[in-house]
C-alpha cells in the first residue's frame, strides 16, 4: 500500500531511475570504447550504426528518467552521427575535426553523467 501519497507506480519508476543511474558508468565506458573503434576502423559502417543506436538509446533513456542534461548532450552526438551515416562520402578513419567534435560531445556526456543524480521524487 502506498505511503505518504506515493503510488506504487512512482515507487517502481524511482527504482528504475536508480538502476539507470547505476548503469551510467558502464554506459560511458562502452561509448568511449565503441567510438574509438568506430573513428579509426575503415570497415566501421555496421559499428557506426550500432554506435548511433547506443547513443539514441541513451538520449531516450535520459529523457525518460529525468536526466535531461545527459539526454540533450546525447542527442547532440546522435545528430552528428546521423550526418555521418547520411553522407557516404564521409568514412572512417574520420578527420581530426570530426573526431574532436565527437570527443568533445562524449566528454560532455561523461560530465553530465557525473553530475546527474536521481531524484527521490522524480515523478510527481
Amino acid at each position: 500500500m502506498p505511503t505518504h501519497g506515493e503510488s506504487e507506480v512512482t515507487k517502481k519508476l524511482t527504482v528504475l531511475q536508480k538502476k539507470f543511474h547505476q548503469q551510467l558508468p558502464g554506459k560511458i565506458a562502452e561509448i568511449e570504447c565503441m567510438w574509438e573503434e568506430v573513428a579509426n576502423d575503415e570497415d566501421a559502417t555496421l559499428t557506426l550504426k550500432e554506435f548511433h543506436r547506443l547513443i539514441h538509446s541513451l538520449a531516450g533513456s535520459g529523457g525518460t528518467f529525468g536526466a535531461t542534461s545527459i539526454s540533450k548532450t546525447a542527442q547532440d552526438l546522435e545528430f552528428m552521427l546521423m550526418g555521418l551515416l547520411d553522407n557516404p562520402e564521409i568514412t572512417p578513419p574520420f578527420s581530426g575535426d570530426i573526431q574532436q567534435k565527437a570527443n568533445d560531445l562524449i566528454l560532455k556526456i561523461r560530465q553530465a553523467i557525473n553530475e546527474w543524480a536521481p531524484s527521490d521524487t522524480p515523478y510527481p
